[in-house]
């Protein structure tokens, strides 16, 4: 279902349908283990920023916070940032992640996680709620 409110949306836009930022994901450079950076983010932005890490990956496998058997990881790790405000202003509180992220890791990619007309228009990791 996801996919069609992607692809509805993605060729145009249309202004009766509601848009939401739901969060983001931030690929970074990590040397770790999954367990390792996901105590590191959660420090970074426990309490201070409208943010709740929700799952970090590798290979397209989550492996946090469901410990995974995966035991060969490559060192950029996709990490899922869930928003908890209900502000539409996003831009500054974003910018916080990063700029708090990058005094740790270096991060890659970021990609906001947007619903449609309260569809997600991004895909759940396996066992993701």
């Amino acid at each position: 279902m996801y996919l069609d409110n992607v692809i509805r949306h993605s060729f145009r836009s249309d202004p009766s349908v509601t848009r939401r930022f739901d969060g983001v994901d931030v690929f970074v450079e990590w040397n770790g283990t999954a367990q390792q950076l996901a105590t590191r983010l959660e420090a970074q932005v426990d309490g201070s920023m409208p943010f709740d890490l929700a799952l970090v990956s590798n290979w397209g496998t989550m492996m946090t916070p469901s410990p995974s058997a995966l035991e060969n990881t490559m060192d950029q790790w996709r990490c899922r940032f869930m928003y908890t405000s209900d502000d539409p202003n996003i831009d500054e509180p974003l910018a916080d992640l990063l700029s708090s992220i990058s005094t740790q890791m270096a991060w890659i990619q970021v990609e906001k996680l947007m619903s449609f007309d309260g569809a997600p228009g991004y895909g759940r990791m396996q066992h993701q709620a």
